[in-house]
């Protein structure tokens, strides 16, 4: 798609590093995960009251149960309901006045095409181009947010309990955010990614607790002390 190399070139000049890409296709499809994953996170469960009875008829038991979308809200409204249907708690005589039984065949759904996915989309979300953009603006929002430090030589990731360094060349590597009891913060890191080493830092310890200074080096990707 033509999109996704332009959307890739815009991202990297505001200094947000990978390659995105869009289609007709995994937009809306992207737009159902967000939805379904909205509606997880937004679930509040409610308490409901459904009706089951065991039947003994015979000399076997089996468990009916009422229609499966018909909940009550309380207590209240299942009681009024078996009133209602002269039914009660406990055991009680009852009749079958009818049993039927009926085979149904039904053909499997045809295979989405890409406009039809598209369109099927649009219909159950009411997708439109409004939609396509409020997930781009996400996903740079999400990304920007991701960006720890960015320097001509890489881009610092900030994540939950590490950074990962991207270097414009060589491969990936990850950065502690503490080292020693000290929290490495974005002076130290920038020091590490464009020199390969820190000036003299205050605030470590030794596992006995003792403080004491030192700079830190990057051997390869092994973060060590440099006491010269």
């Amino acid at each position: 798609m033509n999109g996704s190399p332009l959307y890739t070139l815009l991202l990297r000049q505001n200094g947000v590093r990978g390659v995105y890409s869009i289609g007709r296709v995994q937009t809306p499809t992207l737009y159902m995960v967000y939805q379904r994953d909205q509606a997880i996170k937004n679930f509040k469960p409610e308490p409901y009251f459904e009706l089951n009875a065991e039947i003994l008829a015979n000399q076997q038991k089996f468990v009916a149960k009422l229609d499966s979308y018909q909940r009550f809200k309380d207590e209240t409204g299942l009681i009024t309901f078996m009133q209602a249907k002269r039914v009660q708690k406990g055991s009680q005589a009852g009749l079958i006045k009818d049993v039927q039984k009926q085979d149904k065949k039904r053909a499997s759904p045809q295979l989405f095409s890409l406009s039809s996915l598209q369109s099927a989309m649009n219909k159950r979300y009411h997708g439109s181009a409004a939609i396509k953009q409020q997930i781009d603006h996400q996903q740079q929002a999400q990304k920007a947010a991701e960006v720890f430090l960015e320097t001509p030589q890489a881009t610092v990731l900030n994540k939950q309990k590490f950074y990962i360094v991207k270097p414009k060349q060589g491969e990936d590597f990850t950065l502690p955010k503490k080292w020693s009891s000290k929290t490495l913060g974005k002076t130290a890191i920038k020091a590490l990614v464009t020199k390969g080493e820190t000036s003299k830092l205050k605030g470590f310890k030794s596992k006995k607790g003792k403080s004491f200074d030192a700079k830190l080096k990057l051997d390869g990707h092994k973060l060590s002390f440099d006491f010269d």
